[in-house]
Order: C-alpha cells, then sequence, then structure tokens
C-alpha cells in the first residue's frame, strides 16, 4: 500500500484508509488529554472552542499547543458530522500554518495531502469549488517554496504549478477554452514561472523537473539552468499571449483593456532582458490607451506610478492612478531569501499563512531609478542606479552588505513621459527582510 505521500484527488481508497489511520492516531493521543471527554466528539459545539482556544495559542507563539488543540477540533468535526464535511477546511488550514511554522514538513505534506483528497469527495461534482480548492491547495505549496531548503522548495514550486493547470483543466471543461475566468489563474502559473527562475539564475539551483510525488529527482528529467529559464520565459509569454487573446473575443471589453494586457507582456519582456522589445510594447500601450480615449494627463499619470514587477494581479479594467504623495514611500516585504528581490505575494502577509513579526529586520532606503545606456539603439536598461541607507534596525555593516546585494535586483516598471524613457525622481523604500 502506497502511503499518505502519494496521494492524489483520484485515489480515494487509499486517501481514506490514510485519514482512517490518521484519525484513529489521533483520538488516542487526544484521548489522554484532560480538556476533552470520549463523550465532547459528538458535541460540535466543543470543535469552535478548541479552535479559538487554538487562535490564542497562534497568537502567543505556543504552536505545539495550538497544533493539538486543532487536531482535536478536527476529530469532533469527523465524529459528528462524518468525513466529508467541509467545516473540515478552515481548520486544516489553520493546521497547515500551524506545521510551517513549525517546519514540521512531514505532516505538512500529510494535511496537504489529506486535504487534497477531503476537497476532491466534497466538490466532485462542483468544478468552481473544486477549482477553488486546487488554487487553495497551491497557494501552501507556494507558502512553503519561500521557508524550505533549497531543492525541496523547487518541488513545492513546481507541484503548486502543476495543481494551477490542474483548476485551469476543470475551469476549461466547465466554461471553455475562451472564458476570461482562466486569466487570473493563467497570470498566476505566469508568476510561478517568474519564481521558479529566480530560484534558478539568482541563487545558482539548478532546475528540477520532479515526475515523481516524492521530492526525489526523476533521472532524465534534469534541465540545465539555461534550458529551464528559457522554457519559464516561452510559456509565461504564451500564457500572457493568451490572456489577451481570451480578452480579445469576450463581449463587452473596453478598449483599454487590450492596451493593459499588452503592458503585463512588455513587463514579461523587461523582467528577461528584452528591453527593446518591452519599450516597444509599453510605447504601443501608451499610445493605445490615448486612442482608447483616456485622457493624456491619466495616461502619463499612470506610467509615472512606481510599480513593483511582476505586479501581483492582473489588472484588465482602466482605474484613475492615484496621485502620490510629496514623499513617496514604497513599501517591501522581500519573499525568501531564495528569491532575492521578489516580493512576498500579498495574501502570505495576512492569515493564516505566515506573517511577518513585530521584530522582523527592517531598513528604510532612498531609491533613484534612472535610464542607462542608449534607448534609441536598443542597448539600454533601467533600474536602480542611486541607494541610500536612510535608517536601519541592525548593524550598520550587516545592513549595507544586504541592501547592496539585494535591492538592485529589484525591478520597477519603466516611467513613460510622452511615450519616451524618463527616470523615476528618487523615493523611499521601507525594505523587510526575509526571515533567514
Amino acid at each position: 500500500m502506497n502511503d499518505s505521500r502519494t496521494l492524489t484527488i483520484d485515489n480515494g481508497i487509499s486517501a481514506t484508509v490514510s485519514a482512517l489511520l490518521l484519525s484513529f492516531a489521533s483520538m488516542l493521543c487526544m484521548a489522554q488529554q484532560p480538556d476533552i471527554t470520549w463523550s465532547d466528539y459528538y458535541q460540535s459545539e466543543q470543535a469552535e472552542i478548541l479552535a479559538d482556544r487554538a487562535r490564542q495559542a497562534m497568537m502567543d507563539g505556543r504552536y505545539p499547543e495550538a497544533e493539538l488543540q486543532l487536531d482535536q477540533a478536527l476529530q469532533i468535526i469527523r465524529v459528528s458530522q462524518g468525513l466529508h464535511n467541509p467545516a473540515q477546511l478552515a481548520l486544516v488550514d489553520q493546521l497547515l500554518e500551524t506545521l510551517l511554522l513549525q517546519g514540521k514538513w512531514e505532516e505538512f505534506d500529510q494535511k496537504l495531502d489529506y486535504i487534497s483528497w477531503l476537497n476532491g469527495r466534497i466538490n466532485a461534482d462542483n468544478p468552481d469549488q473544486l477549482a477553488n480548492g486546487l488554487l487553495r491547495q497551491s497557494d501552501w505549496h507556494r507558502a512553503a517554496a519561500g521557508v524550505i531548503q533549497r531543492s525541496q522548495s523547487a518541488w513545492y514550486l513546481i507541484q503548486g504549478k502543476y495543481l494551477n493547470w490542474q483548476a485551469v483543466s476543470i475551469l476549461e471543461n466547465q466554461y471553455g477554452k475562451q472564458d476570461t475566468r482562466l486569466a487570473p489563474v493563467l497570470y498566476q502559473i505566469v508568476l510561478e514561472h517568474y519564481y521558479q527562475s529566480v530560484l534558478n539564475e539568482r541563487r545558482g539551483t539548478t532546475s528540477y523537473e520532479f515526475k515523481s510525488d516524492d521530492k526525489s529527482i526523476a533521472n532524465g528529467w534534469m534541465l540545465s539552468r539555461n534550458e529551464s529559464v528559457r522554457r519559464s520565459y516561452r510559456i509565461g509569454r504564451e500564457n500572457l499571449q493568451r490572456i489577451r487573446d481570451l480578452y480579445s473575443v469576450a463581449p463587452g471589453v473596453a478598449r483599454s483593456t487590450d492596451a493593459l494586457l499588452q503592458i503585463y507582456q512588455a513587463d514579461w519582456e523587461f523582467l528577461h532582458g528584452n528591453n527593446r522589445l518591452a519599450l516597444e510594447l509599453y510605447q504601443d500601450a501608451y499610445f493605445e490607451l490615448l486612442a482608447a480615449g483616456i485622457g493624456e494627463s491619466e495616461v502619463e499619470g499612470f506610467f509615472n506610478q512606481l510599480i513593483k514587477l511582476p505586479a501581483q494581479v492582473l489588472q484588465t479594467d482602466w482605474l484613475e492612478p492615484e496621485v502620490p504623495d510629496n514623499e513617496l514611500v514604497l513599501e517591501f516585504y522581500v519573499w525568501s531569501t531564495l528569491y532575492p528581490g521578489v516580493e512576498t505575494p500579498a495574501k502570505f502577509l495576512q492569515p493564516p499563512f505566515q506573517p511577518y513579526s513585530d521584530d522582523s529586520s527592517r531598513v528604510q532606503l532612498e531609491v533613484k531609478l534612472e535610464v542607462s545606456g542608449n534607448p534609441e539603439s536598443g542597448s539600454f536598461d533601467y533600474g536602480v542606479t542611486g541607494l541610500n541607507i536612510v535608517t536601519a534596525t541592525l548593524d550598520a555593516e550587516s545592513v549595507a552588505n544586504r541592501v547592496f546585494a539585494e535591492v538592485p535586483l529589484l525591478k520597477f516598471r519603466p516611467r513613460l513621459e510622452a511615450g519616451e524613457l524618463a527616470a523615476h525622481r528618487p523615493f523611499l523604500v521601507n525594505y523587510r527582510f526575509a526571515r533567514d
């Protein structure tokens, strides 16, 4: 019999057996706890009490205690409401948080397997919820990729990407391959390919293609670093073109939408060093927005914004840009030491994903973004050319070493003024380091 590490949605029998074994072990453990009696397992309100206690324990940093209380609550739900009850999903989410914070990877993987099986059973006849469950599992894989060691980080990242492709397939079967509901998932896959390229290029990691459910490398499936980066670039480019095509045939789409989506294509080229092509796409989008009836001052304001790349959210509707403060200050939360220069996905700054503690290392910087080289010849760059440390919470030498190694890797969307490249005025960045 396969162990629980090899569970998939389709493998319902082995998953059920594994779940029952886990339940039995959990029951034996909880039978020794003074707070809960056997009769309490038939009183579902006890689960809510335990979940509240677990949340308080998490706030206090008592993660093992929170884990035990959540295990108890989960068992009560199983006994009182059945093995396939949706109420388990929120509890497993909280359990995954406790396990992630403790670095208990074997138990973390078991819960990922369990939630995969549970999502398949609960949502088998509801394609939207089934796809949403897969996307949530992908989030947890990506969260793990930011905190585990390097080779395993690649595994979690790739598994999360596979889950997103499964969600795409489900949505395609439900709504067709030309539906715009595919766009956010396709864009998330674009981001994952960017993260994968950063892991390969900036940390010297060999690229792996995992063709088994465990974390070992399958012989014959290892790509060279350059091949992997080129492959990720190509898939990202294809997905961005597909997103643009989806909206080109969708009814009632504003003309400005196509220009906005072309800007994301320009971002992708810029992130991969294809600066001449990127500039052409930015400039075409600039004039397309004007042709779509957007006022010149608004278009100028849009391209005057400081946008960290890659942008985390796919914008398809025109929104009037906000006027920046006189002293612009950006917040930048570094995702992981494995992914230098990459911003933390916004959802990972909120529960139940790993939060940043109040004592996380931070520094305030003054940054200059300028054009270097000759844009007319196509040989140019646009990036950080000036860097000054304003305040820091760590030893000055330690801060300086990290800042000057990491911050030049940050990418911002180039500024256009009257359709031509222009420097941004100096701005401040509250830069928060990732946990080591």
